[in-house]
């Protein structure tokens, strides 16, 4: 094995650090810090299932069992800008 292809925790790490983007200030272009915890969203009708990919039969079927649904990829969350001094 190639010392220089080994997964280090350091590596993995650094990978990982350059794939996270942040959110940046409309205004002056500054990565924005995150000043609340995330809210997910919950939908609750086949028609919002349907938008995201989901088929019409199998969105009423999930409505029906659970009533509503949790969103993993999408959330509210509020941002603080350090040369605004104002939250988005």
């Amino acid at each position: 094995m190639n010392p220089l292809e080994v997964d280090t925790p350091q590596r993995r790490l650094r990978s990982r650090r350059s794939r996270r983007r942040g959110i940046c200030c409309a205004l002056h272009g500054c990565l924005l810090d995150s000043a609340s915890q995330k809210h997910y969203l919950y939908l609750d009708q086949a028609g919002q299932l349907q938008v995201r990919g989901m088929g019409k039969h199998t969105a009423m079927m999930a409505l029906a069992v659970h009533g509503q649904v949790a969103l993993c990829n999408e959330w509210l969350e509020c941002f603080w800008c350090r040369d605004c001094q104002k939250r988005t």
